[in-house]
């Protein structure tokens, strides 16, 4: 590869060297000044140009274009002719970096070589070069390590660490920072978004990690853990989901992911895999799987057609039972087949991933995953994630006028998995009424739920009927309830009916600006969960560490007695 950069002045000769030490070699690094190229037969030459001098029979700037792959403009607008790029080699790079106007504009560029790939420091075009990508994070690194010094070695780690950055899935949290535009690697996107928060648990990682390979850092990290450290602070539902994700990693189990040729689907997979949470199963269309997973080893991923199913009679036969009237005119499609795999242990879990209305997609695994022996109905529960509190409400999704027992159950169910997370529950039973100042039925259904479940479940911190605001902030309400019965905040809601929870957890998240992530399912013999439309793929992420990983975690901590067989 040949580059050629334009600009002999601090920033060109630093991005020379910084292009010889990332592998060019240094007679293919040819720099040229305002009075041409830097070459042997110049006596005009002061000590810091001398080191690039090239014995070559170039001249000008048009000269050393013939034939080049890069160019780096570092100089001023219109530095560069358009006719001069028809010369460079097929796919030429251009990054024109002139501030505030390129060396030559991506129209211009364009209009001679459609085949341009093309950067500037600009933010009204694609592939904008900015420096805080960089230095805010390499500055972080050698922070957090209390390094000595910043090397080179910092330096090229950070740049890496950029690049594998802009190969990984783009969040739907920087396309709407970006008006909603959508990012794919390519030419259109080559390097990171300067608001793409990712970049801090990136790039700091890699140059703390370069400082203690070379000596410099005083301080030693566990890179793994600092990572995680910074990317719970750019995303808040990371420290919820933190005890899962890790135990998802340590376990690496199978997730069947059905529609495993969408678009979403496999977006979602190839961030599991570079996440290490679990091992997808994708079950869909095989040619068009393998085709949105390229780049990835075989071995790493599976892939199941339902036109050619695994040959399991119990599967066949319990999908004939399970699928009810029309059942002779049943067809096993990827999300029957996830389900009944989960359902009989052929894979750990399964999550339905695709950006598919809920209702079309949860009726799958309701009909082919088995509840619970000790669980009267399966239950939505959403994750409220605020910025300085985590709240669980229940049931959001699924049961619309729920009996006190099924209320009982679901306080119950939202409890094992609360705990599972490692947080310590504190569950409302909220109403508009309370504490039995009402004889209305509604109330009393709620009054009665709290009733049954302290009296099974006598260890755990529960208050009801109550209202909301009562159970959330009980130090503003002295006056109704003493300090000896509920002295801290409730951190789960459960909702007398459907319309209550679904309406309650909208509204916080839109006024709250609350992240909401769910809703888990909870009940089911064997794991399974269902993203609603919209949801993005990090969240989908972690809910595939949620999925695997919980009922383990429950299990370990001996909340509900592990399901066999």
């Amino acid at each position: 590869m040949r580059i050629v950069i334009n600009g002999a002045g601090a920033a060109g000769i630093a991005c020379a060297n910084f292009a010889i030490r990332l592998g060019m070699r240094p007679e293919n690094v040819i720099l040229c000044d305002t009075k041409g190229v830097i070459q042997d037969q110049r006596t005009d030459l002061n000590d810091v140009k001398k080191p690039f001098a090239r014995r070559t029979p170039w001249r000008t700037l048009e000269d050393a274009l013939a034939g080049a792959d890069v160019f780096y403009g570092l100089s001023v607008k219109g530095a560069l002719k358009p006719e001069a790029l028809k010369s460079m080699a097929r796919d030429p790079i251009i990054f024109a970096m002139a501030n505030p106007d390129p060396e030559v504009t991506p129209e211009e560029a364009r209009a001679v070589r459609g085949d341009a790939i093309i950067a500037t420091g600009r933010s009204d075009y694609p592939n904008q070069v900015n420096n805080v990508l960089g230095f805010p994070f390499i500055f972080r690194g050698a922070l957090d390590t209390r390094s000595t010094a910043i090397n080179e070695e910092m330096k090229v780690a950070a740049a890496f660490a950029l690049a594998r950055l802009a190969k990984a899935e783009v969040p739907e949290s920087v396309s709407r920072a970006y008006g909603g535009k959508r990012f794919k690697f390519g030419r259109e996107y080559l390097i990171p978004k300067p608001l793409d928060p990712r970049v801090l648990y990136y790039v700091a990682p890699a140059v703390a990690k370069a400082a203690m390979d070379t000596g410099v850092a005083r301080l030693v990290l566990n890179v793994d853990e600092y990572r995680e450290r910074l990317r719970v602070m750019t995303e808040p539902g990371r420290a919820v989901m933190s005890v899962a994700i890790h135990k998802a990693q340590e376990l690496r189990k199978r997730l069947a992911l059905p529609d495993g040729a969408d678009a979403r689907v496999l977006a979602v997979a190839r961030q599991i895999l570079r996440d290490g949470v679990a091992r997808p199963v994708l079950v869909g269309d095989a040619q068009r799987i393998r085709d949105g997973m390229k780049g990835f080893a075989d071995g790493e991923y599976e892939v199941i057609d339902p036109r050619d199913p695994p040959r399991n009679e119990l599967l066949l036969t319990r999908f004939k039972e399970r699928s009810g009237l029309f059942a002779d005119k049943a067809e096993l499609n990827s999300y029957s087949l996830a389900a009944l795999m989960t359902d009989l242990g052929m894979v750990d879990g399964m999550l339905s991933a695709a950006d598919r209305i809920y209702r079309e997609t949860v009726p799958h695994v309701l009909r082919y995953v088995s509840r619970r022996s000790n669980t009267r109905r399966v239950v939505g529960m959403h994750i409220m994630v605020l910025k300085n509190r985590v709240m669980f409400f229940a049931d959001t999704t699924l049961n619309i006028t729920p009996d006190s027992e099924d209320l009982a159950d679901c306080a119950r169910l939202c409890v094992e998995a609360v705990s599972a997370l490692g947080i310590r529950p504190r569950v409302a039973f909220v109403s508009y009424n309370n504490f039995g100042s009402s004889n209305h039925p509604e109330a009393e259904k709620v009054r009665q739920a709290y009733e049954l479940f302290t009296a099974r479940n006598p260890g755990v911190d529960a208050i009801g009927e109550v209202q909301a605001d009562i159970a959330l902030a009980p130090e503003e309400f002295r006056n109704i309830l003493e300090a000896e019965r509920w002295n801290e905040p409730a951190n789960i809601l459960v909702f007398p009916n459907l319309d209550a929870a679904n309406a309650a957890f909208r509204l916080v998240r839109v006024a709250g600006e609350a992240t909401a992530l769910g809703p888990l399912l909870l009940g089911l013999k064997r794991p399974a969960n269902v993203m609603p439309r919209g949801s993005s793929v990090q969240d989908s992420v972690s809910m595939a560490a949620v999925t695997l990983a919980m009922p383990v975690l429950a299990g370990e901590s001996g909340l509900h007695p592990r399901v066999k067989g």
